[in-house]
């Protein structure tokens, strides 16, 4: 075999390895990207059984998202750790809500009414969240998005202070505190059907400026 041969035997060689080396790496991408999805359609499945009863066990939410217990170990050790995927899931949501919000030029108080408006249905679909155990909550991944959060709605309500939007006197910590407490409500009460899905941003809104409106 002369030098040419074999000069050309090892270039359809190595052109074979890199084509296998590509085709493996993207289906390793491919595999990667539909674990991704996987995961995030587990978690949609999840809020809807859990929506239901909330108190359901491990075999038992596999069985009405109509999965086997190995398909959700895969992705979660266990039911703690699948709820508290659940909870930062939906605090990444209420960011993905609000910071488009907060992103436009809007009044202050308009820039509240808008907030008040996507965190409801927010509330609303996490309701049985309000059922899990606090030590969720005190996770220290859980801890730090909320503590954030939170941080950055109080930050709003100095500055609705210093607009004099707000009355100066009361507490940043009591107005969140107040707040919370009324989006609580009203998807409770939208849930229980004791006020009307349309009706509940204007009652929050209206009831929040009502005690510390100016």
């Amino acid at each position: 075999m002369d030098m040419g041969t074999n000069h050309m035997s090892s270039v359809l060689c190595l052109t074979v390895v890199l084509k296998n080396d590509t085709i493996m790496s993207h289906l390793r991408q491919q595999s990667i990207r539909r674990m991704a999805i996987s995961k995030e359609s587990l978690l949609q499945s999840a809020i809807i059984a859990l929506t239901q009863n909330p108190g359901m066990s491990y075999a038992e939410l596999a069985n009405k998202m109509g999965i086997g217990r190995a398909t959700l170990y895969r992705h979660f050790a266990g039911r703690d750790e699948l709820i508290k995927e659940l909870v930062l899931f939906s605090l990444h949501e209420t960011d993905r809500a609000i910071r488009p919000l907060t992103a436009q030029a809007l009044k202050s108080e308009d820039l509240l009414y808008d907030i008040i408006a996507v965190l409801i249905p927010i509330g609303e679909r996490f309701h049985f969240l309000s059922q899990i155990p606090w030590e969720v909550w005190e996770d220290e991944e859980v801890k730090q998005l909320y503590l954030r959060q939170d941080e950055e709605f109080a930050q709003m309500m100095d500055y609705m202070q210093q607009e004099g939007k707000i009355r100066a006197d009361m507490p940043r910590a009591w107005i969140v505190a107040v707040f919370d407490n009324l989006i609580y409500t009203a998807w409770a009460s939208v849930r229980e059907g004791k006020i009307a899905r349309n009706d509940a941003t204007d009652l929050v809104y209206r009831t929040f400026m009502s005690g510390f409106g100016k």
